[in-house]
């Protein structure tokens, strides 16, 4: 289990370098990521790609690089911020997130 409990954007960028889709799981802190409601993540909420595509993307994956990126606003004019990277951009999906 990987937990995200700490404010953003001011935690830097942390690294994962052993995640396996399946077997771990990304925990964010609901009072942290406040565009999530606690409990599985969504599948709409899920998006790969550089940014998000609509306005429901809210964690966007990366799969070039593995940057995880957290946007509470999807398309909106707000950012999305680059909180996390998995070394070696493993496969993942929504359901391996959990908000807490």
């Amino acid at each position: 289990m990987f937990l995200f409990d700490i404010s953003l954007p001011n935690t830097g960028i942390d690294r994962i370098t052993d995640f396996v889709s399946g077997l771990d799981r990304i925990h964010l802190e609901a009072d942290i990521y406040t565009a999530l409601m606690s409990g599985a993540l969504p599948a709409p909420f899920f998006a790969t790609g550089s940014a998000a595509g609509d306005a429901n993307d809210r964690i966007i994956y990366d799969t070039t690089n593995g940057f995880l990126r957290y946007d509470a606003d999807g398309t909106g004019a707000g950012a999305a911020i680059h909180f996390a990277t998995l070394s070696g951009a493993p496969a993942l999906s929504a359901a391996d997130f959990l908000v807490v």
